[in-house]
């Protein structure tokens, strides 16, 4: 009779843990397996380069969306990235906290790259002559709860002056 109420706890702890244990290995696999698809840059302010600042200052939205794999939502702690125009570094940046859910959502990412030098006025001018650029971001790294992923995903995509 004695073991019956030592068994009862144990039980019941064990069943809680698989379950806490099932849900985040499920939260695992949905967070380090989330689709995020950049599809668009928005130029906000530019100062070209000139005589006396041979160095290019841009701000400018990237436009994307981001889904989960799975039915749960995940949210994120922080995300980062580098974005290359035309082969041209063009800086890296962090967002911090969003959600990622089944449905596909908007997430705009505000960046600014500041001092690139005389290659990024270069692609901007290519730009603005009407010419095709490639845009490539790489995402470097996802945190969800305390926890780094690096799914090195890539969203490279063609922009002419009619996007903007």
């Amino acid at each position: 009779m004695n073991h019956k109420k030592f068994l009862i706890p144990v039980i019941s702890i064990l069943i809680l843990s698989i379950g806490f244990g099932a849900f985040l290995g499920r939260y695992y696999f949905t967070a380090k397996n989330l689709e995020i698809d950049m599809q668009n840059v928005k130029i906000i302010s530019y100062a070209p380069v000139t005589i006396s600042n041979p160095n290019v200052d841009i701000k400018m939205d990237l436009e994307g969306t981001v889904k989960s794999t799975t039915a749960l939502d995940v949210s994120v702690d922080s995300l980062t990235y580098t974005m290359e125009i035309n082969g041209v570094d063009f800086g890296s940046g962090e967002v911090e906290s969003f959600i990622a859910s089944k449905i596909p959502s908007p997430l705009i990412i505000h960046h600014n790259a500041e001092n690139l030098g005389l290659g990024a006025g270069i692609v901007i001018a290519e730009l603005l002559l009407g010419n095709n650029i490639t845009v490539e971001i790489m995402i470097i790294s996802i945190t969800i709860m305390g926890i780094t992923f690096k799914p090195n995903s890539v969203s490279s995509f063609e922009l002419n002056i009619d996007d903007l």
